[in-house]
């Protein structure tokens, strides 16, 4: 490897050594069974990849952090303007690990094998996961308000996530917690 990069410019030499070094980052990840797995992937890590993995994580942070600020298809096409090729990467493997996420809840028979498959998850796949969930209860709470019957507010359920729901029920019992007089714990369930 070493031969490969050595007629190289330094500077250059450091860039492909830690895109190396993240590429076995990301195999060791995906091949970890487990949180001290996972740990023990990052000393493959040069300081140089780590430095990279950091700017790429928070090029995703700030791409999500936008997109649940845009208003319109076009405002969330602009905050892709904020993701390093790095953070692309990162995102698709995100989108990848939902999916798979996805594809496990549904084959699950009970609650435990769907906590199992959370493991499935990365950190940004759970931040685009929280931000699917947030724009489904948008897009319930819209549709309820523009119903005008309690059959129309049934067919608006079905555009609830099941992640979206927990993150209905968790409003809920926060607004519950919350509420000082029965009018306001109606408003809370309502």
């Amino acid at each position: 490897k070493k031969r490969c990069v050595k007629d190289l410019p330094k500077d250059l030499q450091k860039k492909v050594l830690a895109k190396e070094s993240l590429k076995a980052y990301k195999d060791c990840v995906s091949k970890a069974r487990n949180e001290k797995e996972k740990k023990e992937c990052e000393k493959l890590l040069t300081p140089e990849a780590k430095k990279l993995l950091e700017e790429a994580k928070k090029s995703v942070k700030a791409y999500l952090d936008c997109v649940s600020q845009a208003k319109t298809e076009a405002e969330k096409k602009e905050c892709e303007k904020l993701l390093t090729p790095e953070a692309r990467k990162l995102l698709e493997e995100a989108k990848e690990s939902v999916k798979a996420y996805k594809d496990c809840v549904s084959k699950a028979r009970n609650e435990k094998e769907k906590k199992e498959c959370e493991k499935l998850l990365t950190p940004e796949a759970k931040k685009l996961l929280e931000e699917e969930a947030k724009e489904s209860v948008k897009a319930y709470l819209d549709c309820v308000s523009q119903a005008k019957t309690e059959a129309e507010k049934k067919e608006c359920e079905k555009l609830l996530t099941p992640e979206a729901k927990k993150l209905l029920e968790q409003q809920a019992l926060d607004c519950l917690k919350n509420a000082k007089t029965e009018a306001d714990k109606k408003r809370c369930v309502k």
